[in-house]
């Protein structure tokens, strides 16, 4: 026996094109040593956030590589199984590429570190050295998937809506951190009274993608979880604007976790929320 995996656990996102390169060598030695019994297998780490439907185009191209079909005849299978464009559900994993996946080891896994890194604390933030000026593009195109799916657009939407939150507040915490050394309160401001309030937006409309996706998907239970994570992300970026504006306004006179530096933290494939949103215990 051999127990393989489509990656959807610990993320937002699938990881299909990681999935795809550790089973395409996997599949290789299976058959070069007659295993003859395979499993691929789907998880639901810390949350459950990423449906298994998202894992179907890495489920195919391994029984692509397991029947030695063509990608021509895999894409066709494909498309004959669910009705979908194969391409497209490839592309469920691109909010978790900070770069351009061809640039980029497969599995980015940023979208949830940046999701989640909060605005002030910043621990996540030095993972990676990437702009985020691909997830522009990145929402663009999921959006289009999503208007263009005969079935699952919601799966499409949820990732598109991430995207839009991720092109705002990629590295957002570094630069309220770079103003606030500077004393650029002007610059704090305009992320107070501009940008803040458009994330606070986005991340409404994600919610309610993610909603949608999840009670389509899934039983009701489990999403108490990602209320309190989503609704706490939320209230905490309110409560951020407004520790902005009070510095800014002068009822304070420092930001206390602006004052502390920040520390690397080893990236990692499954990083839990709770380390993410907080050093403390949760």
């Amino acid at each position: 026996w051999f127990a393989g995996g489509a990656w959807v656990w610990g993320s937002m996102t699938p990881a299909n094109r990681y999935s795809m390169i550790r089973n395409e060598m996997a599949l290789k030695y299976c058959k070069k040593h007659d295993v003859r019994n395979v499993i691929l297998t789907m998880w639901g780490d810390n949350g459950g956030e990423c449906p298994y439907m998202d894992g179907l185009a890495a489920l195919m191209h391994a029984a692509a590589q397991a029947e030695d079909m063509t990608e021509a005849e895999m894409k066709a299978k494909f498309f004959e199984a669910t009705g979908e464009s194969y391409d497209a559900f490839v592309g469920l994993d691109l909010p978790s590429f900070s770069r351009d996946p061809q640039d980029e080891p497969a599995m980015g896994r940023h979208e949830r570190l940046t999701l989640y890194d909060d605005l002030l604390l910043g621990i996540c933030s030095r993972i990676t050295s990437a702009d985020g000026s691909v997830y522009p593009g990145y929402a663009k195109q999921l959006h289009q998937w999503a208007a263009e799916s005969p079935a699952h657009g919601y799966l499409f939407e949820t990732q598109a809506c991430l995207c839009d939150i991720l092109a705002i507040k990629f590295h957002l915490p570094t630069k309220i951190r770079a103003l606030y050394a500077a004393g650029d309160k002007d610059g704090l401001r305009q992320i107070a009274e501009e940008v803040c309030p458009e994330l606070v937006r986005r991340l409404e409309a994600y919610y309610r993608a993610f909603r949608t996706q999840w009670y389509t998907v899934n039983k009701t239970y489990g999403f108490e979880v990602q209320d309190i994570r989503l609704g706490g992300l939320i209230r905490r970026t309110e409560n951020c604007r407004a520790m902005l504006l009070d510095y800014c306004d002068g009822r304070i006179d420092r930001i206390e976790e602006l004052e502390e530096g920040i520390l690397s933290v080893k990236g990692c494939a499954v990083h839990p929320w709770a380390n993410t949103v907080s050093a403390n215990i949760l």
